[in-house]
């Protein structure tokens, strides 16, 4: 026999079992990264917490309706489906827009301060104009998304609908495009 307690583990054993560890710990703390990663693939705002505890929103997943085009005639933000379904409705009269409530940096709802005319979102300091245009400071390193909207015929007259099925951003020139905006006129 050699002396040895059959419960000890060789130098190699200890060696394959500790870079096994490193390579796993490493390898699970990228993919963490990666799934809050606003560029990533996985952008789509879940009930998870980001790292301060926060709740990130749902949002809808189907058009929905959020009543007459006349309503929005008025210049404005307006914040009634906010709550119910993680948009801001800016108009300025004749132009409507669907500012999506989730912050591009770990999806966090935004608070909208009127003293400054800007969104800021309470998780990490980032800011937003009006119009959802990224400023300066905080973590989002881009402008907020948009989704599609327009206006359409119902029984009860010409309603806005909102499309969260069509996703715009300003990188790729979305906000351009005719269906991320609404002619109120």
């Amino acid at each position: 026999m050699s002396g040895r307690n059959p419960e000890s583990i060789t130098r190699r054993q200890f060696t394959v079992a500790a870079g096994s560890f490193v390579a796993l710990t490493v390898f699970g703390c990228e993919r963490s990264d990666l799934s809050h990663d606003p560029e990533s693939a996985g952008e789509s705002a879940g009930a998870d917490e980001d790292e301060g505890g926060s709740k990130r929103l749902e949002t809808p997943e189907t058009p929905f309706l959020v009543g007459p085009a006349d309503r929005y005639a008025g210049p404005g933000m307006y914040d009634d489906f906010v709550l119910s379904k993680r948009v801001w409705l800016l108009s300025d009269g004749m132009i409507l827009t669907a500012l999506v409530d989730v912050c591009t940096h770990r999806k966090c709802g935004l608070d909208w301060i009127e003293e400054e005319d800007i969104f800021e979102c309470p998780c990490h300091d980032s800011t937003f104009d009006r119009h959802g245009r990224h400023l300066p400071g905080g973590k989002a390193k881009r402008p907020l998304d948009r989704w599609g909207i327009r206006i359409v015929g119902t029984p009860e007259g010409r309603q806005v609908e909102v499309d969260p099925t069509q996703h715009f951003r300003h990188a790729d020139d979305g906000w351009l495009d005719p269906q991320a905006f609404a002619r109120l006129g």
